[in-house]
């Protein structure tokens, strides 16, 4: 790969773990009340979508591990 291909590759996987941080913060590590979630997956979703200018469909396949 070429130095800029590398750059790429390695901003890519920066900007995903990101995300995937944002969300189990926003959504997986959230106290429950009255055994219901405060925010959606759906929800959390579309916030991280418009903060990173990315679609949902992209959003949605950083956070979700492979196979489901």
């Amino acid at each position: 790969m070429t130095p800029k291909q590398l750059a790429r590759a390695d901003r890519l996987e920066r900007r995903n773990k990101q995300i995937q941080d944002a969300f189990y913060r926003r959504y997986t590590n959230q106290p429950r009340v009255n055994g219901a979630k405060l925010y959606t997956r759906e929800g959390v979703v579309a916030q991280l979508a418009e903060e990173y200018h990315l679609s949902m469909a992209t959003v949605e396949r950083i956070v979700l591990p492979k196979g489901n």
